[in-house]
């Protein structure tokens, strides 16, 4: 009886440590397949932060693009602005040229109509005289 009570004992022993094993068993498993699943994930958030530092990176180069056409053409428009200004003030410094030799023209032709005046003035007088001498 006692070697009976043995073998129970032992075969007891032997069902708890077999379930131990598989209760080892079972949790090394689902560490690995958590250990797959962290993996798994870390794949897709690497995947994740790529594809998103891709799109800004894309974004960052549109933006920078959009500004420096921005900046050629604000710098072409201002070029354009200050030639036009310079051909406006060639233009002004001509017309102020032009109106000064007017202003020249006018004086000389007031001068020889007050120099005409005086001379008909001087053949009115002429005449007077001459028509008084005749008289």
């Amino acid at each position: 009886m006692a070697r009976l009570q043995q073998w129970k004992d032992a075969k007891d022993q032997h069902n708890a440590a077999y379930e131990r094993l598989g209760i080892g068993t079972n949790a090394a498993a689902e560490m690995d397949k958590a250990a797959r699943m962290v993996s798994e994930a870390k794949l897709e958030a690497d995947k994740v932060s790529a594809e998103a530092l891709e799109k800004a990176t894309k974004t960052q180069k549109d933006l920078n693009a959009f500004v420096a056409q921005a900046r050629d053409e604000a710098t072409a428009s201002l070029r354009r602005a200050q030639a036009a200004e310079l051909e406006a003030n060639q233009k002004l410094a001509q017309a102020n040229e032009n109106h000064a030799a007017s202003l020249a023209k006018l004086a000389e032709a007031d001068d020889r109509l007050a120099k005409a005046k005086a001379a008909q003035e001087a053949v009115n007088a002429a005449h007077a005289a001459l028509g008084k001498a005749m008289s």
